[in-house]
């Protein structure tokens, strides 16, 4: 029932996980495609989440929302008759468990179902992901290219890595129409409307953050870093300058060009 997944995303304070987990800057989202990495394209706002409250008030509000979507789903007190204890599947590197623990505790407190959290080796955890054998689990994706299917193809029906088996007529509809749309305008706001459906309505995932990447070197020293979007690092332009080794030319890291950005998680 979407509404149920609605009311889990409502309640998931990203900014806790983005701010006091990761501790990366990196930006909490509610939607899946990283706004402003595709040229030409502008997504869709998906849903708050409690996170994004200013005040008390606010995250009440979301909270309550959430709480209506469950009474809407048949769950009007969802600590007492709520039908499954809710398993978040993990697996046991980068601190995927404490992202869980944040996440079950959140659920818990707020729309008071049960959540066990299970902790898997990678091998096995990739297993139950492809056999769709999991309640929840925790995902990532980065895109191969800068358009927008590399995303939202994830979740057309029967595509190989659509581990949550997801189906959607109308979805598949407007990936179809998009496909054969050769306007480029109208082609994007299919695909847009098809990410809305993803992140508004149907919620078969939850986009909690956008990966950011981290370099260490010292600029005065070390040149011809890349900040290419998929962390592509060329190492025949990198020069330790001073050493008199190589071309000693300064090669300044160019910005980030945002509509050429094509990481994203």
């Amino acid at each position: 029932d979407s509404r149920v997944r609605r009311a889990f995303a409502l309640v998931i304070d990203k900014k806790s996980i983005s701010e006091q987990v990761r501790r990366m800057g990196e930006p909490t989202t509610g939607v899946l495609i990283p706004p402003g990495s595709i040229g030409g394209y502008t997504g869709p706002r998906g849903l708050p989440n409690i996170g994004d409250a200013g005040t008390e008030a606010e995250r009440d509000a979301i909270v309550s929302r959430a709480r209506t979507l469950l009474a809407d789903a048949g769950y009007p007190e969802p600590e007492r008759d709520f039908p499954i204890t809710v398993e978040l599947v993990f697996n046991k590197d980068s601190g995927h468990d404490l992202i869980a623990q944040v996440i079950a505790k959140n659920w818990q407190q707020h729309l008071g179902v049960p959540v066990a959290l299970a902790q898997k080796e990678l091998k096995v955890y990739r297993e139950e992901l492809k056999n769709h054998a999991f309640i929840t689990s925790r995902a990532g994706w980065f895109g191969d290219f800068a358009d927008p299917t590399t995303f939202l193809d994830i979740m057309r029906t029967g595509n190989g890595n659509n581990d949550r088996n997801f189906s959607s007529d109308a979805y598949d509809a407007l990936l179809d129409r998009a496909r054969t749309e050769a306007d480029t305008g109208e082609r994007m706001a299919l695909l847009a409307e098809a990410e809305r459906v993803l992140v508004e309505e149907e919620l078969p995932m939850v986009p909690i953050f956008h990966y950011v990447s981290m370099y260490m070197f010292d600029p005065d020293r070390i040149t011809g870093m890349s900040a290419q979007a998929r962390t592509k690092q060329n190492l025949f332009l990198i020069d330790v300058l001073g050493d008199g080794v190589g071309a000693e030319q300064p090669r300044p890291m160019k910005r980030r060009d945002p509509a050429r950005s094509e990481r994203a998680g």
